[in-house]
């Protein structure tokens, strides 16, 4: 009976794993220093640390829960489901990215966007949106300007494929989700410090100097985990849309401009951002 159920339990462990694709090891990347799977485990320490220190209130947050999170009583409990959230979305490393074997993964972490591809309008050739030729049942990303235009620093979208089977067994296995570093122009994700380091816990950030956490990926990779663990927007969108119509905020320079506990609790950037610096 043993012999049968360790290749099942194997199966069970694996179906739950992220993936790098190739490109990720790109002899450029690696000159800049970039290890993916080191960065998702300071992400991961993180939101592990984050949750616990808000749990615990050691040393107390301050004013900064409610500047990110809004001050409706929600934020605490809210940020702490958040990151208790976040290592189910990733689960742990699996290796390279073989799209002919997709059913071990959760999410599959992409360097460069040269997969997406242009959706276009018949006959009139505009662009209505684009599409990972890696997971040919995805729903379309809208818009016709390039999801990694260099304004961005990363995305993520949904594949179509799924995590589990449903009931009806008529579900389609694979990863569920990608999160797209983005790599075309500095300031990009693939250009950030890949770790914050071994002291990041005894970081003092405090008001504009939290903005400093975008230099590092760890923290992009956590905001992107928040996405796939959310809801936090319709998936599809790009970039999210928060409850008030507005974009998704990003730092905490542009985040505490904002006068609405909602657009706060359902922005990524703010989870992300006080996990880091707490």
């Amino acid at each position: 009976m043993l012999l049968f159920l360790a290749p099942f339990l194997l199966l069970l462990q694996q179906a739950f794993a992220y993936a790098v694709s190739n490109e990720c090891i790109d002899p450029g990347f690696v000159v800049l220093g970039i290890n993916i799977p080191a960065a998702v485990d300071e992400a991961l320490s993180i939101a592990e640390y984050g949750g616990w220190r808000l749990q615990t209130n050691q040393p107390a947050v301050g004013q900064v829960l409610q500047q990110l999170l809004g001050n409706d009583g929600n934020a605490k409990s809210m940020f702490i489901n958040r990151m208790a959230a976040v290592p189910a979305a990733f689960g742990p490393y699996s290796g390279p990215f073989n799209p002919l074997t997709m059913l071990d993964h959760t999410v599959v972490i992409k360097c460069k966007p040269t997969t997406l591809t242009p959706v276009f309008h018949i006959p009139n050739g505009n662009i209505l949106g684009w599409k990972d030729d890696d997971f040919p049942i995805m729903p379309m990303i809208s818009g016709a300007d390039d999801p990694c235009n260099p304004n961005i620093v990363a995305i993520m979208y949904m594949t179509g494929y799924s995590r589990t089977q449903n009931l009806a067994g008529t579900a389609l296995l694979g990863p569920s989700h990608v999160i797209m570093l983005c790599s075309v122009a500095p300031g990009q994700a693939m250009y950030c410090r890949n770790t914050i380091g071994k002291d990041w816990a005894q970081r003092r950030w405090d008001g504009q100097s939290f903005d400093v956490i975008g230099q590092y990926l760890p923290p992009t990779l956590l905001h992107e985990a928040l996405h796939v663990a959310g809801p936090f927007h319709s998936q599809a969108t790009v970039p999210a849309t928060l409850p008030s119509g507005r974009s998704e905020m990003y730092q905490w320079s542009g985040i505490v401009t904002s006068n609405r506990n909602d657009d706060k609790q359902a922005n990524a950037d703010g989870y992300s951002t006080l996990a880091s610096g707490s």
